[in-house]
């Protein structure tokens, strides 16, 4: 699981100004990701991204051949009115998914049937 954030605190959500440190710190956290998972394949990345679908961030790991599970079976917000938690996955087939209510933290869980 996957936290990306300035300095590992909880402040990052949309709607608050990100500094060019955090942002920096951010794009690290990817390639740190993005470089140790490399080519491999049938993976599940899960988190708190604290990114947009729209964000470059979110685009990186698209574009790096990561499917954003959540486009397709859980858009909808996870966070206030945002989704910034994700479910990606490579080499694996998602079925079905859904973001669940509770009250049990500030994000919404999502949850995701996949095969093999």
């Amino acid at each position: 699981m996957a936290h990306l954030g300035g300095e590992g605190r909880h402040g990052d959500h949309p709607g608050r100004l990100l500094t060019a440190i955090r942002a920096v710190s951010r794009e690290a956290q990817a390639n740190k990701i993005l470089n140790y998972f490399g080519s491999r394949s049938q993976l599940i990345l899960t988190g708190d991204f604290n990114a947009l679908p729209t964000d470059a961030l979110s685009k990186r790991f698209v574009s790096a051949g990561w499917a954003d599970t959540g486009a397709r079976y859980a858009n909808q917000p996870t966070l206030g009115d945002a989704r910034i938690d994700y479910v990606y996955t490579r080499g694996v087939t998602t079925t079905s998914g859904s973001v669940l209510s509770s009250t049990l933290s500030d994000h919404r869980p999502i949850v995701m049937r996949m095969t093999r």
